[in-house]
């Protein structure tokens, strides 16, 4: 169960990186009000 969660969590952020043109580092995503790369934390 764990690991498809995660594959359908990663799809997701691909999904949403599709998006925007901006590369972030590996472990952060572009947060378009901030206008920068965040970091980003997976929930439980």
């Amino acid at each position: 169960m764990k690991l498809s969660r995660i594959v359908a969590v990663l799809i997701m952020i691909f999904k949403a990186s599709q998006g925007h043109r901006r590369r972030c580092p590996h472990g952060q995503q572009w947060n378009p009000k901030a206008r920068k790369c965040v970091k980003f934390y997976f929930g439980p």
